[in-house]
């Protein structure tokens, strides 16, 4: 028996220190990212909801299925790093610093505090996970770091110290109306975020941010395409429950029906718009399907209407032109979507190509937008190279869209009529600012424009649902002209009677027909 014990005591001394010389090996190995990651997947983030799965990840070098996969799947649902399409580098050495930081961030553990030994009290690690946080906790403590230089990522503190207690306050509330307050067996989750969410946009006093849930989104991504089943009218939400017609768009159902831009819609059918829809939620009482008729209550004034409408699918082009009589040829812009561009040229090629042309006609009633870039690409077929186009203003610093000079037109050679009205906005007053800036030969026909002169862009997030916020203002090309709560004044206003509109009359298109 003391055979037996001497000979295990001499094994368990030779296993020890061969466990030892391998550990301390370890704790001198270099921590590349993928490992720093892993580390944090496996032992750090481990209690999170299943949904952190179903996001897919736009990195360029990390292989789906993978442990590190996984990792950094948690890291995007936790919003610690951005799932952007890049290449992280996995294989390089992760910066002591930024690994300090991305743990304190995700668990509030300080390590300048409370060193590594409280670690050790924690979940129960693997050695050499153990290793590596304590070398990097050493090297802290040794202060041999240079802090203001670290070419690795970091995760900096962007809140101040106010700001980080309101966010615990909003965590405190929410977690005592999902825990605490009666009946909230019947409190959905995820409605409790996103009407959180909506509520932080509502409070930017900006009426062009908003957030969609999933279900939102994906409709506002339809209406980009005009590939939907609808009245057929521009409509806005400028405050919590108010659905106006900004415009109805010329020859479908809303106008055939005589909705007329500003009415206001109190109810489709009988389900009554409130403040606590969105605009895509009481959008979508009015919308679908093809062929079916709605009943829209509506405030015109101090008038209060019922309206009968017949729903339709129309695919849309956003460009349409024809020759039309006295040697005009007219072109119509719906919106700015992605494809106009395109469309556009089409028809300045056909303009090119016709004989006996004297006047152009741009149609931009009721023209919402959208694209700027588009605009430019537009403008760029006969403004002069690097002419600016339109001027954008961002909280630090501008820019300036620069005619690319397609040269595929004269536009001199012509006169030139733009006609506009009041649901003519943003990159539609782009359009016409910057023509009057650079070709006096355009004349601008109706009313005044919309006044819309913001820049929108949109983020998309894994679930579905986007944000689209405020993140520039525009100007004109030449003059740097802003129209916030201005709009553009035409050369000359045409007003259309009620006699004309009873009997389908173009009066503008008329009088430049005339002209």
């Amino acid at each position: 028996m003391k055979k037996f014990l001497s000979i295990l005591s001499v094994w368990i001394l030779i296993i020890t220190n061969i466990w030892i010389v391998w550990a301390n090996n370890l704790a001198q190995k270099e921590v590349n990212r993928s490992q720093a990651f892993q580390f944090i997947g496996d032992y750090i983030v481990t209690d999170m909801p299943k949904s952190y799965q179903y996001i897919q990840l736009n990195f360029t070098d990390v292989r789906a299925g993978s442990k590190l996969y996984d990792s950094l799947q948690k890291m995007v649902f936790l919003d610690v790093i951005e799932n952007n399409k890049w290449s992280f580098g996995w294989s390089k050495p992760v910066s002591t610093l930024a690994f300090y930081r991305l743990l304190e961030t995700i668990t509030g553990f300080d390590f300048l505090l409370d060193g590594a030994s409280s670690l050790q009290t924690g979940k129960l690690l693997t050695y050499q996970d153990l290793a590596d946080v304590v070398r990097m906790v050493e090297e802290i403590q040794s202060l041999e770091i240079d802090y203001t230089n670290q070419n690795t990522w970091t995760i900096w503190d962007q809140y101040n110290e106010k700001e980080y207690d309101t966010f615990q306050i909003y965590f405190d509330v929410y977690d005592t109306l999902k825990y605490q307050m009666y009946g909230n067996q019947n409190l959905d989750s995820q409605e409790l975020i996103y009407g959180s969410i909506k509520w932080l946009t509502q409070g930017t006093n900006d009426e062009y941010t908003t957030f969609f849930p999933p279900v939102d989104a994906a409709d506002f991504n339809a209406s980009m395409s005009w590939e939907f089943e609808w009245i057929w009218a521009y409509v806005d939400m400028p405050s919590p429950g108010v659905l106006q017609i900004i415009s109805p768009i010329s020859g479908f159902p809303a106008e055939k029906a005589g909705i007329k831009a500003w009415d206001i819609i109190l109810k489709a059918w009988e389900v009554e718009i409130t403040s606590k829809m969105s605009l895509e939620q009481a959008v979508s009482h009015v919308k679908w399907p093809a062929g079916s008729k709605v009943v829209l209550t509506i405030q015109r004034g101090e008038e209060i209407l019922e309206i009968e409408v017949t729903r339709e699918k129309i695919i849309l082009n956003d460009v349409e032109y024809e020759i039309l009589e006295n040697g005009i040829f007219y072109i119509q812009i719906r919106q700015f979507g992605d494809k106009v561009n395109a469309q556009f040229v089409e028809a300045l090629e056909n303009l090119k190509k016709s004989q006996n042309i004297k006047k152009v006609v741009i149609d931009l009633r009721n023209n919402p937008g959208w694209y700027l870039e588009q605009v430019n690409d537009m403008l760029s077929a006969f403004i002069e190279k690097w002419a600016p186009v339109a001027v954008v203003k961002y909280n630090e610093g501008s820019f300036a869209y620069e005619s690319k000079w397609y040269d595929i037109l004269d536009l001199s050679q012509y006169d030139v009529y733009l006609l506009g009205n009041g649901g003519t906005a943003s990159a539609s007053e782009i359009m016409i600012g910057t023509m009057k800036d650079y070709f006096s030969n355009v004349t601008f026909v109706w009313e005044k424009t919309f006044w819309k002169w913001s820049v929108q862009t949109l983020k998309t997030y894994f679930d579905g649902s986007a944000l689209k916020f405020t993140i520039a203002k525009w100007y004109t090309g030449k003059t740097q002209t802003g129209i916030d709560g201005i709009g553009i004044s035409p050369d000359v206003e045409i007003l259309i009677s009620e006699e004309d509109e009873e009997k389908w009359i173009d009066t503008q298109l008329e009088w430049v027909k005339r002209k």
